[in-house]
């Protein structure tokens, strides 16, 4: 190479080592200033995800995983988290332990970027020099590509990045392992662990280490030995582990890890979640399509003509790198973009595979300044990125345009700190406030689950028998209701299990709390929250009305109740259906915000036989008895009930009861059409059609007071 044309390539390589700069200092100055805020604080807070209160709880000495019927119950993910946090409790009580961990991962995270992106020209000092800021570049601006994702938790308290950061990490040491290294492996094999037992989605992190594993006895370059014995040590020790664990819970390790999860509702589209993906990893992914087709025009890259019998497998370490990544993206796709679909799940799915292409763009980088084409290329491409993220006019247009959301280059946390009124305020008293829930408390009898978690268990079809017991009977002395939104009912499992739970329990403490008054005035205001995602404001703050229970009848309200032949849970409408105190199996409708609501079986039926009594004590009050499709219906009409048999929106039948009070005598009958004719003053004949593996609903509108006695009823 000639001198000019040398001369001409270090300009290059600076360049392309010097534009990453524009975008990684920014970055770096917030991120230094969240740590110095954060580490100013004495009580911080930044995030209400309720991992700070499974933190307390592992500091008390609770256990995370328990029926939330009985005990308190943490969030349903892996627990080192919590449990790293907790015994740094151990070593001083501080709420900020949690931040401080998420950013020492992310700058794990950061550190393996720049680490692939080190990757100087010859041994000189300021080749070295440039190589180092390249290296600088590439972490600050790996983290701002990451923050592309929306909910991207890189400034909150959550297992997310952290779990990546392990997991990463992890796979970053399998090439080695496949060439041989047993502390590579050992070393691989334990990240993946831990980072599996942050949060259980990385362990794609671990799948794609096999899969890598795999390719590379396929193409002759490690062991079928060495595979499956690595594989089975990783299977051997998680799942060892797993069914220790969940022996000790009694089995809510797996309900909280495997059910719970699979139990919420997928209200979201797979198209949807796929461009979703897309929009998020826009980013990273536009500035590796330009660094990645310069370095393949550079190299003079050709596919193959000739079919080989194995597959070729690239000699470089970097190269081998570069596939492990790769492995991991395509092993992790479907699984991001499926957990997306959710309801309750944001794009936080899509971080590790976000911090998997950063990782990929770093080495790209590192790899570009090596040669005058790519140096150029990237150089451009990054100017280019930071010429986006200066023009507002170019960011509105991208956001109309592709939907697609840049971020500031200075990112930083928000830290605050917990209301000193309300800490001091709590001492000596039982406070349930749903975002500060460990506020005052300093055993574990007084910790109960915040709203995050309660959202958590409702979205699954599971109740906080535990907090609801508590409220019933009046345990706290002070009770900060919970936020009642629509976002908040619908990620509680509204319009899939029990809807308007949280108006529900509001209304207990509604009927056995009064409205506080006369309360200090920044006691008052911790009924808001600025900080988290959303800003989180409590509709008021009550205290223990003196004297007996005003609405005892409340305890019997919660389901399932356990009536006649079955199981019966409350679904849509939600709201006070509640047991008779008389021991019969019978339950009436007693308040709801919905037009009407719903109790349903738990279990199937074909047909319906027996008797079942109904009264509607309210003028206008109605009633329905459903079998899948098919139903009885009632209306009260003066001293009427006007009842109609249909089915599939056709009319079969109806009749005139001169009572409110009307007895249904139940057959199934082998017919398109059901049939209703009079079986005595207060009572009807019905026969509904065959309907196999329905379910069974008692219906009743809002304010009608209906009631149903099932004790009659058989179901086949």
């Amino acid at each position: 190479m000639s001198p000019s044309s040398k001369a001409a390539a270090d300009r290059l390589a600076w360049a392309a080592s010097l534009a990453p700069l524009l975008i990684a200092l920014p970055v770096l100055y917030g991120i230094g200033r969240t740590l110095l805020s954060l580490l100013g604080a004495a009580d911080p807070f930044v995030d209400y995800s309720g991992v700070d209160v499974d933190a307390h709880a592992v500091h008390l000495g609770v256990a995370l995983y328990a029926d939330p019927n009985s005990a308190y119950s943490g969030q349903p993910y892996t627990p080192l988290f919590p449990w790293t946090w907790g015994a740094l409790d151990a070593v001083k009580l501080w709420r900020g332990w949690g931040l401080l961990l998420v950013l020492i991962s992310e700058a794990g995270l950061m550190a393996l970027a720049g680490a692939l992106a080190f990757r100087p020209r010859e041994r000189s000092r300021g080749e070295l020099l440039a190589a180092a800021t390249c290296a600088v570049g590439a972490a600050g601006l790996a983290f701002w590509l990451v923050a592309f994702v929306p909910f991207n938790f890189l400034f909150a308290q959550r297992v997310d990045n952290p779990s990546w950061a392990l997991a990463l990490g992890g796979l970053l040491l399998v090439p080695a392992a496949a060439r041989g290294s047993n502390r590579a492996a050992v070393a691989a094999g334990l990240l993946l662990t831990l980072g599996f037992w942050t949060k259980q989605s990385a362990v794609f992190g671990a799948v794609a280490a096999v899969a890598y594993l795999a390719l590379a006895a396929l193409a002759g370059a490690t062991s079928w030995r060495r595979v499956a014995g690595f594989a089975g040590a990783l299977a051997g020790l998680n799942v060892a582990t797993f069914a220790a664990l969940d022996l000790a819970s009694g089995g809510w390790v797996w309900t909280m890890l495997v059910t719970m999860p699979n139990r919420h509702a997928v209200p979201v589209g797979f198209g949807d979640s796929a461009r979703d993906l897309l929009r998020a990893l826009a980013g990273v992914l536009a500035l590796l399509a330009v660094v990645g087709a310069a370095l393949a025009a550079a190299g003079g890259w050709r596919p193959s003509r000739l079919p080989r019998r194995r597959p070729s497998w690239p000699a470089g370490h970097d190269a081998q790198l570069a596939l492990a990544l790769g492995v991991f993206v395509v092993v992790g796709l479907l699984p991001a973009i499926q957990f997306r679909r959710a309801e309750g799940a944001v794009h936080n799915q899509y971080l590790g595979i976000a911090w998997a292409l950063c990782l990929l763009l770093a080495l790209a980088l590192g790899h570009a300044r090596r040669r005058p084409l790519p140096a150029g290329a990237a150089a451009l491409a990054v100017v280019a990125a930071f010429a986006v993220s200066e023009s507002a006019r170019v960011q509105r247009r991208v956001s109309r345009d592709l939907s697609v959301q840049v971020p500031a280059k200075y990112l930083h946390a928000r830290v605050a700190e917990r209301p000193a009124a309300l800490r001091d305020w709590a001492r000596g008293r039982r406070v349930y406030h749903p975002v500060y829930t460990d506020v005052g408390v300093d055993r574990p009898a007084d910790l109960y689950p915040g709203h995050d978690n309660v959202q958590q268990l409702l979205a699954s079809g599971y109740q906080p028998g535990y907090l609801v017991r508590a409220l019933l009977e009046r345990r706290f002395d002070a009770v900060f209701l919970l936020q009642d939104s629509v976002r908040r009912e619908v990620g509680a499992g509204t319009g899939r299990w029990e809807d308007n739970y949280t108006w529900k329990l509001d209304e207990v403490v509604r009927a056995k709390y009064d409205l506080a008054s006369g309360m200090p005035r920044d006691v008052e205001r911790a009924r808001h929250v600025p900080s988290g995602l959303f800003p989180y404001d409590s509709p008021g703050l009550y205290v223990r009305r003196p004297g007996p229970d005003p609405a005892p009848w409340m305890a019997r309200c919660f389901g399932p109740f356990h009536l006649g032949p079955a199981t019966w849970e409350i679904r849509r409408g939600g709201g006070f259906w509640c047991r008779r105190g008389d021991g019969r199996s019978s339950v009436v409708m007693r308040r709801t915000r919905a037009l009407q609501s719903e109790l349903r079986t738990d279990q199937r039926a074909a047909w319906m036989e027996g008797e079942v009594v109904v009264d509607v004590p309210r003028e206008l009050g109605r009633f329905e008895l459903r079998l899948g499709e098919y139903a009885v219906s009632g209306e009260r009409a003066g001293r009427d009930l006007r009842l109609v048999v249909s089915g599939y929106q056709r009319r079969f039948a109806q009749l005139i009861v001169p009572s409110p009070r009307v007895r249904i005598r139940l057959a199934g009958a082998f017919a398109t059409n059901g049939s209703i004719r009079p079986a005595g003053r207060d009572a009807v004949a019905v026969r509904l059609p065959f309907a196999p593996r329905s379910r069974v609903s008692l219906v009743a509108s809002s304010g009608s007071d209906a009631s149903f006695d099932v004790s009659g009823l058989r179901l086949r």
